[in-house]
């Protein structure tokens, strides 16, 4: 493989991490946000209403 290959092929590898770690980074954040949202609202059961297998 030619060096400059070699190069484009890293930055292309990091470039779509990058972009994986932070589309999943946003993904997460949205989530969070409307969950605390529902349970704010109360749409969610509270985690003492929650039971537990163990």
């Amino acid at each position: 493989m030619k060096m400059y290959t070699y190069i484009a092929t890293v930055i292309t590898t990091n470039t779509a991490f990058g972009i994986a770690t932070i589309g999943s980074a946003w993904a997460w954040r949205w989530w969070l946000q409307n969950t605390n949202k529902k349970i704010s609202r109360g749409a969610l059961p509270s985690a003492g209403d929650v039971l537990y297998a163990y």
